[in-house]
């Protein structure tokens, strides 16, 4: 990378699973993914006035994808033919019929 310009930085992200982060998750009763230090990250350097860009990936683990929680069709169908209730009282009636521990509120509002 070029240190003859004031053009030139360098970012540092890290994986979502990643230990270093799960303090920074506010506390809810959703289940969370189980973090562990899977050392993952990714470093960009970006030189603009060299027009160049470097990415440097590594991730020391390699782990499983998190399991996929889809809303059942028959809770989608009573989303929509309850729209007119307001989100509070919807997720009470939704609660009072199905399981719906694993559902997000965001979930129920995209619905």
């Amino acid at each position: 990378m070029s240190t003859h310009y004031s053009g030139v930085g360098t970012f540092y992200l890290a994986c979502s699973q990643c230990c270093e982060l799960e303090c920074e998750y506010k506390e809810s009763s959703r289940k969370r993914v189980t973090r562990f230090d899977c050392h993952g990250k990714i470093i960009i350097n970006i030189d603009i006035p060299a027009k160049e860009a470097m990415v440097r990936f590594c991730h020391e683990i390699q782990y499983e994808l998190p399991i996929n929680i889809t809303i059942a069709p028959e809770v989608k169908y009573e989303i929509m033919q309850n729209l007119h209730m307001d989100p509070i009282q919807l997720r009470i009636y939704l609660r009072q019929i199905f399981d719906i521990s694993l559902v997000t509120t965001k979930q129920i509002h995209y619905w």
